[in-house]
């Protein structure tokens, strides 16, 4: 089978002799597929010549007229003050999404529409129904649809006249003006071939077909296959059966000449994707096409082969992957949210530091002195004290509050000039920040020269719409072995080997067409695409570009690894399994993940070094709190105490739960320990001083006062009243048991033991801190205060073996361990919860077979199970997992 370039420069060159090759003109898709035709015809060619002038059909077009062709973001400035000379009633709003939409519905007019006169009759006719009563929610919705509707002729006609006075147009209006044209400008192009063109817009088609009426030897050449356009419901033959003409080439019918071998992949992950790529191009990395469906995951795709030096990547990064432009996204949406800079809440300046541009060589000093501020809320003051090399960046966001109106975009300007301070040694990281910088500039110059009304909102919206388009190039060979593309660049592209990347039906055929204000009924009729057309180009071009490849490799993400979001495989996928069915030549292969990846541990393993660390945690104190954690998820276990990974602390504008916990202790530790023997008298005084000693210990932990505003405010009164309630039921319990004596508060034990476990004689070392140790007339009680909710199930067990799943009763039996384990004349002891957040009966005792006095028997048997625990622990055959209902 024969590459459809080589094709066509085998017809050029059999039809036109060396020396008249000059007088030939090519028009094609893309200039990719200018150099794929270039490179054809010079292999191809024995001998000097002067090759056939070439050209893009966009440029071709735009060649015949005398417009010049608009600048989008022109475009875009220009819609809008149409739309606010002629939208009084501001019908449509001037967000992108409705002017991007009214936009299209303007170049489908002029790409498609030939009587326009009797077209705007018709849609004015639609609009009449504005005159209909409407009167529900539903029915004023589709009044104001019928209001834009009425307003469409005159925006369209106003933006025409706009532009066409300025002897501009868009690519839309040129091809119209264009079509319409004398057909003396047609008459002296000279023999054309219109190469690889496919789902035409009406006026290109009333183009191309009036250069090949007039220019003898001219045709249309496209690469298609009889296999679909005979077959009249066939999506991928639908252009070429709608379009043909006497200039048009026959399809081909070689298709299944050659063995075809085509392979599906269902993986789990992004990750996974390049894996199975890098997989394939091991195998084979000469004549590779890579097609990727998602054109966000390109650069993760380029960057994570191994082989990409070995690859042409040409439509290179977009600037949103690049830290400058992410600075600069940050500080333009801080400003927008919160307008006046002169406060910064922690988490704001936690998301600056985050960024190494900001923080250069330096970022763990920078961690190091964040940790150290406890503040929610900063002045950019205390910022600048804290952090003095960003001082000027910090000075310059909050000055926008003095900034007026007119100098908004100038102070963006000053923005930018601080984050080029940053990237200044970072070439590539400078190239983005030169183009925002001139994308900004330029949206300044328009502003200005158009005399629009915009607020910042709507200009940066505008601004950061344009750079999305933006690119850093990737410098690489076009003749490397390997090309990333997306779908589009596809055209005339033929390879041995073909790999598509997010086959999902989410990227092909992709989701459905732009909304449009243009009504259905009028689409019928003057023949505009809809959702059908849009599906049979993703057809076309998918189908196009498994013409000629021998090794056809899909790769899809599952549905499960999409969460809610639908993550089908393409529908296309499904096809060509019953299309190329009965075919000989061809080949079906379906794998999973693990059948093309190697197994690969999900979750890190035990090693050596991680039982001696283990070893050495035991030594140095068991916690119960440790034992806890390994029990709900030995993974997290792993992470905190053997790899001693940490949370980052840090204040929040919601104090957290912990820290609620934290303040309330120390509230109680205080009351308690103010007072030798608590009586009614103790507990009636402990009720005056709770407010002030609250607010006391609060204000330790939060000097920023951040526990009286807000939700927090609600939380801390709840908590006053929490202490109030536990205090009311201690008085009840006085009058039912008499007076007690507060012992120790907030302390410490130990308790060092030699365990056999596993072969070994291991020294373990138990540690805890009590909240509280009471003397009652029933004996001795252990407390254990807590704040969040608990119910006696919590603290009821029938063996042992069941403070595996219940946390809260294995840290009252390890606290009642290491009290008898340090006070050997007691042998028994009460285990108490106070959940203070149970107003009804806020102490809670613990109940092991019915019996609420813990002795050493039972401690005895507490130990047999933490020592099983920690032979589990310190197995290197127990395997790390995640609990996922943690």
């Amino acid at each position: 089978m024969i590459k459809f370039a080589d094709q066509v420069s085998t017809i050029i060159l059999h039809e036109s002799p060396l020396d008249q090759l000059h007088k030939v003109r090519l028009v094609l898709p893309s200039l990719r597929s200018i150099n794929l035709i270039k490179k054809s015809l010079i292999k191809k060619i024995d001998g000097s010549c002067i090759l056939p002038e070439m050209a893009t059909i966009n440029d071709f077009i735009v060649s015949l007229s005398d417009l010049k062709k608009i600048n989008p973001l022109d475009t875009h400035l220009t819609l809008v003050k149409v739309l606010q000379e002629v939208d009084k009633k501001s019908q449509f709003n001037i967000n992108i999404y409705d002017l991007k939409q009214l936009l299209n519905d303007l170049n489908t007019i002029d790409n498609y529409v030939i009587n326009k006169k009797e077209f705007f009759q018709d849609l004015n006719g639609f609009g009449e129904l504005d005159n209909w009563q409407f009167k529900t929610n539903e029915n004023v919705r589709e009044k104001n649809y019928f209001a834009r509707i009425n307003l469409i002729e005159s925006i369209y006609n106003t933006f025409q006249d706009t532009l066409l006075k300025k002897n501009k147009g868009t690519y839309a209006i040129i091809c119209n003006n264009v079509a319409h044209s004398e057909k003396k400008i047609f008459s002296n192009i000279g023999k054309t071939y219109f190469i690889g063109l496919n789902a035409l817009s009406a006026k290109e088609e009333i183009i191309i077909n009036s250069v090949c009426k007039l220019n003898s030897g001219s045709k249309i050449l496209v690469d298609t296959q009889d296999f679909f356009v005979k077959n009249n419901d066939h999506e991928a033959g639908h252009f070429y059966r709608s379009q043909k003409n006497k200039f048009h080439n026959r399809p081909r019918r070689d298709l299944f000449s050659a063995e075809k071998k085509i392979s599906t992949y269902e993986v789990d992950s992004l990750q996974q994707q390049i894996q199975v790529v890098d997989k394939i191009l091991n195998k084979d990395d000469h004549d590779v096409t890579i097609v990727n469906m998602e054109e966000q995951f390109s650069p993760y795709l380029f960057n994570g082969l191994a082989k990409n030096n070995e690859i042409n990547f040409s439509s290179g990064f977009p600037i949103d992957q690049f830290e400058s432009y992410k600075i600069f996204k940050f500080l333009c949406d801080s400003v927008l949210s919160q307008g006046s800079l002169n406060q910064f809440t922690y988490d704001w300046i936690s998301e600056l530091l985050s960024f190494s541009l900001i923080t250069q060589k330096d970022h763990l000093t920078f961690q190091k002195e964040l940790q150290s501020i406890l503040d929610f809320e900063l002045s950019n003051d205390k910022i600048i004290a804290h952090f003095p090399s960003i001082g000027d960046l910090i000075d310059v966001i909050s000055s926008f509050k003095k900034t007026k109106n007119e100098n908004e975009l100038n102070f963006l300007k000053i923005l930018i000039d601080e984050i080029q301070k940053c990237a200044v040694k970072n070439q590539t990281e400078n190239d983005v920040v030169s183009i925002i910088l001139g994308e900004l500039e330029y949206l300044i110059q328009k502003v200005d020269e158009i005399k629009i009304d915009l607020n910042l909102k709507e200009k940066l919206t505008i601004l950061f719409d344009q750079l999305s388009k933006k690119r850093i190039p990737v410098i690489s060979d076009p003749n490397n072995p390997i090309q990333l593309i997306g779908l589009l660049e596809s055209r005339m592209v033929d390879s041995d080997t073909i790999i598509f990347t997010n086959f999902n039906e989410e990227y092909i055929p992709g989701k459905k067409m732009l909304e449009t204000n243009i009504p259905k009924e009028l689409k019928r009729k003057y023949r505009i695409p809809s959702n059908f057309e849009k599906d049979a180009l993703f057809a076309y071009y998918f189908y196009r570009a498994i013409h000629y490849p021998k090794n056809i490799h899909l790769i899809y993400l599952s549905s499960k690894s999409s969460g809610i979001k639908s993550n089908e495989p393409s529908r296309y996928i499904h096809q060509i399994q019953a299309e190329f069915l009965n075919q000989k030549n061809v080949k079906f292969n379906s794998y999973q993940s693990a059948q093309v990846l190697n197994p690969v541990l999900e979750f890190p393993s035990k090693h050596k070094e991680d039982i001696l660390v283990l070893k050495n945690w035991m030594k140095t104190g068991i916690s119960s709190s440790a034992i806890n954690t390994y029990l709900s998820c030995n993974l997290d276990f792993h992470f905190k105490y053997v790899l001693k990974i940490k949370e980052n602390q840090k204040p929040n504008e919601f104090i957290e739960s912990s820290e609620w916990g934290t303040a309330v202790h120390n509230t109680l530790e205080q009351l308690f320990l103010s007072h030798k023997q608590i009586d009614k008298e103790a507990i009636n005084k402990m009720k005056k001083e709770l407010a002030e000693c609250l607010s006391i210990q609060f204000k330790k932990l939060f000097p920023d006062n951040r526990h009286v505003k807000g939700k927090n405010k609600i939380n801390f009164y709840q908590s006053k009243q929490f202490i109030l309630n536990y205090l009311e039921n201690e008085l009840y319990s006085l009058n039912k048991n008499g007076f007690y004596q507060v012992l120790y508060a907030e302390k410490e034990f130990s308790t060092t033991k030699k365990l056999h476990l596993n072969d070994e004689i291991l020294e373990c070392c138990f540690k805890g801190k009590i909240d509280r140790i009471d003397s009652t007339s029933n004996g001795l009680r252990l407390i254990d205060y807590k704040t969040g909710y608990v119910t006696q199930s919590d603290l009821t067990i029938s063996t042992m073996e069941s403070i595996k799943t219940k946390n809260k009763a294995l840290q009252l039996l390890f606290y009642a361990m290491l009290f008898l384990g340090n006070h050997k004349e007691h042998d028994e002891v009460y285990s108490n919860i106070v959940a203070l957040s149970n107003t009804n009966s806020p102490v809670m005792e613990l109940n092991y077979q019915n019996d609420l006095k813990l002795n050493n028997t039972h401690i005895q048997l507490f130990e047999k199970e933490i020592k099983l625990i920690l032979e589990e622990i310190i197995s290197p055959d127990i395997p790390l997992f995640h609990n996922e209902n943690k």
